[in-house]
């Protein structure tokens, strides 16, 4: 579900990023359509002001091509129409405009605002020596210069009429070029449309089948575990079956030397006994109680996975520990005791805290008090029949001995070592190889193997070799 809830994220910000792309400023846009639609109605007043907004909100970008086009031409028509009325003032606004933005003054702006600037020093003139006759009283002179001002007003009316021509011509080629860039900008928006379309829809197919692949992958790790589930459900049972077939019954009086006097021992991956262990019935009675304390075995196993974070750690190395029995010739009855056994083997983890267990740095004072779970609390046991209990405390206590004497806490070397344990410490290293840990990389199985091949002074040879053959 938190794959699907991040496919759905990654999709709309695709199509938000799309959005944004398409209309980076909107207000100036506003700006831009009103000015023109001032501007195509003789309003050049109101397209001046409307274009000035969009000028201003370019200070800090940059003006686009079609906003500059726009701009000319309103600034052009707007300062004809100041020239006309003689707004000497507004025109000096409008250049400080032109200044700030050199891009809108073309040449014809330049000569049209030369010719107002000529106009305006001409009245300015003319004012002067009328000033001047009045002062002298003379009067012809007064009317000669008027009417000679008149007529250069009239001369000046007829050259503003057909500037007023040329230009009205010139606005007609902008606005058509105008146009042409807006239209050819709208077609540019929707190719863009289209392309940032179909990049979401491709990224949001590559995310679809990755969402497939990671459902397919759930569902088989799922059958796996189902799987394994069902195998060591299998093996359990082997205890209820052993009561059908003689020569797999439980040597129910031959157990308790297993680790005394009369141990087994591995002699070139053979197992053999000092004395011959009896076979003596076993009724329903006693099947019952093994199954009873096997289940009782896999629940503390799943405790004591939870406790130190190692998910199915008691199960893996059960199995393990069991095959190997079967390859070295043990019989069925001690190799099953054997699997229960080393469920448990961990159970004095369950007297420590949960955080130290799983910490990644140790202190030396806590890794010492790790190591206690060798000794775990009197009375973990006894819900292992006393007959069989001896296997299973020499499990727990001796399961972290080395074979040069170098492991604890008793320091036991080579054969010394309870037979159950140097299994164990082969196969609880072998797993740990392979399993992903914080402080190193993972082996694969052949680099494990021969990474317990490479210390023959911590781990029993010939138990290395077999599990090189079953794995």
């Amino acid at each position: 579900m938190k794959r699907f809830n991040y496919f759905i994220f990654v999709t709309l910000f695709f199509f938000l990023v799309g959005s944004l792309t398409i209309s980076a400023d909107p207000v100036a846009d506003r700006f831009i359509s009103a000015a023109n639609d001032q501007y195509s109605i003789g309003e050049y007043a109101k397209a001046y002001e409307y274009i000035n907004r969009v000028l201003d909100l370019s200070r800090s970008g940059t003006l686009s091509d079609n906003a500059a086009v726009l701009a000319e031409m309103i600034y052009y028509s707007y300062i004809g129409e100041l020239r006309k009325q003689g707004d000497s003032d507004s025109l000096q606004i409008a250049k400080v405009w032109l200044k700030d933005f050199p891009v809108i003054e073309s040449s014809r702006i330049k000569t049209l605002v030369a010719a107002f600037e000529t106009d305006i020093e001409k009245k300015t003139q003319a004012t002067n020596q009328i000033a001047t006759t009045v002062v002298t009283s003379d009067t012809a002179a007064i009317e000669k210069i008027l009417d000679a001002q008149a007529a250069k007003d009239e001369a000046a009316r007829e050259a503003q009429k057909a500037s007023e021509l040329e230009a009205r011509k010139h606005d007609t080629e902008m606005l058509q070029t105008f146009k042409s860039v807006m239209e050819l900008s709208t077609q540019q928006n929707e190719s863009m449309n289209k392309t940032i379309l179909v990049t979401v829809l491709v990224i949001g197919g590559i995310l679809v089948v990755v969402f497939v692949i990671v459902l397919i992958g759930v569902s088989i790790s799922s059958k796996n575990a189902k799987k394994q589930q069902e195998q060591f459900a299998a093996t359990l049972q082997m205890v209820a079956q052993m009561s059908r077939i003689p020569s797999e019954r439980l040597m129910l009086d031959g157990v308790t030397d297993v680790y005394g006097d009369s141990h087994l021992r591995l002699v070139n991956g053979t197992v053999t006994g000092v004395n011959g262990l009896p076979e003596p019935e076993v009724d329903e009675k006693e099947m019952q109680v093994i199954r009873e304390f096997a289940l009782r075995c896999e629940q503390i196993g799943n405790e004591i996975d939870v406790m130190t974070g190692r998910k199915n750690n008691s199960k893996n190395i059960s199995e393990m520990v069991y095959k190997i029995s079967m390859e070295l010739g043990i019989k069925k009855n001690i190799a099953m005791l054997y699997f229960c056994a080393a469920m448990v083997y961990d159970i004095g983890f369950l007297g420590l805290n949960k955080d130290l267990l799983q910490a990644e740095q140790l202190s030396e004072e806590e890794k010492y008090s790790i190591r206690s779970h060798v000794k775990p609390e009197e009375g973990c046991f006894d819900f292992i029949p006393e007959k069989y209990r001896n296997i299973f405390t020499q499990a727990a206590a001796t399961h972290h001995e080395n074979m040069d004497g170098s492991g604890y806490p008793g320091g036991l070397k080579g054969e010394d070592i309870p037979l159950i344990s140097r299994m164990i410490h082969v196969v609880e290293s072998f797993v740990s190889l392979i399993s992903r840990r914080n402080y190193r990389a993972i082996f694969d199985k052949e680099s494990a193997i021969q990474e317990l091949k490479n210390h023959p002074e911590l781990y029993d040879e010939q138990i290395v070799a077999v599990l090189d053959s079953i794995v």
